[in-house]
């Protein structure tokens, strides 16, 4: 049997480095642990922001989208009044033209014209001329219908009441051909 004989001084245990190993790899994992946290932190608020500029976006997306179709209902009821104003006779042209056929331009007491028909009255002095106003009105080409829909005797004049339905298209044709 061997035995050995040990003339090296026992070294003390080393617990300092030991120590020093956990208390560098507490700080790592506290560091890590910071780091970690921190990165979250930063990426919430990230997130928070975008979502905040998202939700800006899409108000000021909504309200430019409310803002085209206002423009395009305005656009859209410019060309309809448009096409309406086309459809309809020129007021003041068959205005004059109604007018025009009366003896005398004080006759006319009122003109009221609506979408379809027109409403004049007028004086004459006698049922004939009011016979002869309709039959001269009734040959008119932009005339389509005219009816006497009263006569009242007031002192000297008869006052009359006709309602004229106007042919807008022929009255366009001659206002093209006029102009």
């Amino acid at each position: 049997m061997n035995t050995e004989i040990n003339f090296l001084e026992k070294q003390p245990k080393k617990t300092a480095t030991n120590l020093i190993t956990v208390a560098l790899l507490i700080i790592f994992l506290v560091l890590l642990t910071a780091i970690f946290f921190y990165q979250k932190v930063t990426y919430q608020t990230d997130t928070d922001n975008k979502q905040l500029a998202l939700a800006e976006i899409e108000s000021k997306l909504i309200n430019q989208q409310d803002s085209d179709r206002e423009a395009i209902n305005i656009y859209q009821l410019k060309k309809n009044i448009a096409d309406m104003e086309s459809a309809l006779p020129d007021n003041l042209t068959l205005y004059k033209k109604v007018t025009g056929l009366l003896e005398n331009p004080g006759q006319l007491i009122n003109y009221d014209s609506s979408k379809k028909k027109l409403v004049v009255m007028a004086k004459f002095p006698e049922l004939e001329q009011i016979a002869k106003y309709i039959g001269t009105m009734g040959d008119q080409v932009y005339i389509n219908d005219i009816q006497l829909t009263s006569v009242v005797r007031t002192g000297e004049f008869y006052h009359a009441t006709l309602t004229v339905t106007p042919d807008t298209q022929a009255l366009g044709k001659e206002l093209a051909e006029r102009d």
